[in-house]
């Protein structure tokens, strides 16, 4: 039977990331056609001078011993792997890839060291790609995906694999589906809609005048397009309120932050040591923290009414 005919049959592909060049110059793309660039060795980690081969030691002893014509048991096993794994050169062709075969002979959804009631072993369908793919997805240089290759300039390659890929779509569209479900029913909400912009990293005050709570919403429906997840992250966060309005005092000049200390600007007392903190002691029933909260929100509510002259926009989210 042949790898393709096999009912467990899986393919995958490495695939060259677009170079600035490559981006910017229709002409480049037969010179790059012609480049060889290849996958070789790598470190496990930067602190660590053993080679990396992906794989972890059990699966080694299944996968490597005809590979490297040395049994597990050798006392050269261990010299033998780490030649093959030194020497190792997958070279990845421009467009389309290099295209793999990783299925398993038996369950391509347990690990390859996995045997059934008979003894079998689950073995790859072709050993070599599948020790290919193991060690290219484990590279510091190739992402496990095309989305975590997206503006990371160091990465050179990545996996594409078409199920995943579905998957990857289909919670963006979830994604996006919620955030607009969630957003249509906020929109008239002018408290939860500064909120939210607030905890998305926009100041609410960018937008003034008789139409500010409109385009307030507005700006929210633009975020829930284009950050989805950002904007159910913080719409299902824990103590929104309290959040959102310790973001407002530091919005407004009322809290400054230092690293992570929050600090009452008009005085440089400190408040808290970090967020967690500031939001157990504002939420909570001590009389002095309520005396000050009530300072706070009057200077606070007179800040928002006055327009801020920064850039309209968002920025990260830190929350």
């Amino acid at each position: 039977m042949s790898p393709t005919s096999h009912p467990n049959s899986k393919k995958v592909w490495i695939r060259r990331t677009d170079t600035f060049l490559d981006s910017i110059q229709t002409q480049a793309k037969e010179f790059m056609s012609m480049s060889r660039k290849s996958i070789g060795s790598y470190w496990e980690s930067s602190y660590s001078r053993v080679i990396g081969t992906g794989l972890d030691f059990n699966e080694q002893r299944i996968l490597l011993p005809n590979i490297v014509n040395c049994e597990a048991d050798d006392k050269d096993f261990r010299r033998e792997v780490i030649k093959y794994y030194k020497d190792i050169r997958t070279t990845v062709p421009y467009g389309d890839g290099l295209e793999l075969e990783i299925g398993l002979l038996l369950d391509n959804r347990k690990p390859v060291t996995y045997k059934d009631e008979d003894g079998l072993v689950n073995l790859p369908i072709k050993v070599s790609d599948y020790l290919k793919y193991r060690h290219a997805i484990s590279h510091p240089l190739c992402a496990k995906t095309f989305e975590e290759s997206h503006g990371n300039q160091a990465i050179m390659f990545f996996a594409y694999d078409p199920d995943v890929e579905e998957k990857v779509v289909a919670e963006d569209t979830r994604q996006r589906d919620e955030a607009m479900v969630t957003y249509l029913a906020i929109k008239e909400d002018d408290k939860k809609v500064t909120g939210m912009l607030l905890l998305l990293g926009t100041d609410p005050r960018e937008y003034f005048g008789p139409n500010a709570a409109v385009l307030r919403s507005n700006m929210l429906r633009k975020i829930a397009e284009m950050r989805a997840v950002d904007f159910n992250r913080i719409y299902r966060i824990d103590n929104f309120e309290i959040r959102s309005r310790i973001e407002g005092f530091i919005k407004t000049g009322i809290f400054r932050k230092v690293g992570e200390r929050i600090i009452d600007a008009s005085n440089s007392n400190p408040v808290a040591n970090n967020i967690k903190e500031a939001i157990d002691l504002l939420s909570g029933d001590n009389p002095e923290y309520k005396e000050k909260m009530m300072l706070w929100m009057g200077s606070y509510q007179e800040a928002m009414n006055k327009p801020s002259m920064a850039k309209r926009g968002t920025k990260k989210v830190t929350t």
